[in-house]
């Protein structure tokens, strides 16, 4: 059974067990990591992850199954907008 995920139901997939938010931008990494109860750039293996990468465009967004867990990708512009308000993407869906 496929069960698709979408960025809109943040931070719920990720309350489910441990996320780590993996950014060079520790303050904002931070931030996000409070929303979801995560560590900002874990050393050891975790279900879920949130990565901010400066390589992504500003806006970028993607959700994906990975592994056990769930991965987003996030453009710097979004990642600020959702560290400051956590329904920032409440009516987006990634790529």
């Amino acid at each position: 059974m496929h069960i698709p995920v979408v960025a809109g139901a943040y931070p719920e997939p990720f309350l489910l067990g441990r996320t780590s938010v993996v950014s060079s931008r520790h303050a904002l990494a931070e931030q996000i990591a409070g929303q979801v109860h995560g560590v900002v750039n874990s050393r050891a293996p975790v279900r879920n992850y949130i990565i901010v990468g400066e390589a992504f465009a500003p806006d970028h967004v993607h959700v994906a199954r990975f592994r056990k867990g769930v991965m987003l990708e996030l453009g710097t512009a979004i990642a600020r907008r959702l560290a400051a308000d956590p329904k920032a993407l409440r009516y987006r869906f990634g790529t």
